[in-house]
């Protein structure tokens, strides 16, 4: 579903493949609102004005209370990096992305400014603060064309975290049950 020429900007990223793409599919689905397959899910995931964001979605003045600490460091350096990045791709993907929302079943993009809204900075920030507080690395290939290692947001488990204090034990049945939460 993603056109190649953006498809071939993301892995001209490299080690940033795998972000950028779980990014671009959070970007657009939260873009498309109410008509996104993910609607449901992506309602339940914390915004940035919301608790549990990480310090690199933090405005300045909520990470001066950081002062001069490793954190600060690192969300500084976080956030550059992704302004970097995204002031390199967007001009790259915009076109493609404008094109492929237009075409779009209900026509996206058809003039509305989807790509603008759906791919703008603040939700740059909020892709890349989901994928550092809930996307996991599968440890072995995991079928569905999965490569072990892949980057993915496995929705049940992040509805696991969302406290700091454990709330839920999970339990695995032995005679094909599954796993049923507690």
């Amino acid at each position: 579903e993603l056109p190649a020429a953006v498809v071939a900007a993301l892995e001209e990223e490299g080690e940033w493949c795998d972000h950028l793409l779980v990014m671009h599919l959070l970007m657009r689905e939260r873009g498309r609102g109410a008509a996104s397959p993910l609607a449901a899910w992506l309602g339940l995931l914390p915004r940035l004005d919301g608790a549990g964001v990480p310090p690199s979605a933090w405005s300045d003045d909520e990470l001066e209370a950081l002062g001069g600490t490793d954190a600060y460091w690192t969300a500084h350096a976080s956030r550059g990096e992704l302004a970097e990045l995204r002031q390199t791709l967007m001009p790259r993907l915009a076109p493609a992305l404008s094109a492929a929302a237009a075409a779009a079943p209900g026509g996206e993009g058809g003039g509305g400014g989807f790509v603008e809204r759906a791919y703008s900075e603040e939700r740059w920030t909020w892709a890349k603060a989901l994928l550092d507080t809930r996307a996991i690395s599968l440890p072995a290939p995991a079928g569905a064309g999965l490569p072990g290692g892949a980057l993915v947001l496995a929705p049940f488990l992040d509805l696991c975290n969302h406290r700091c204090a454990p709330n839920l034990e999970l339990a695995a049945e032995g005679s094909g049950g599954g796993a049923r939460g507690g």
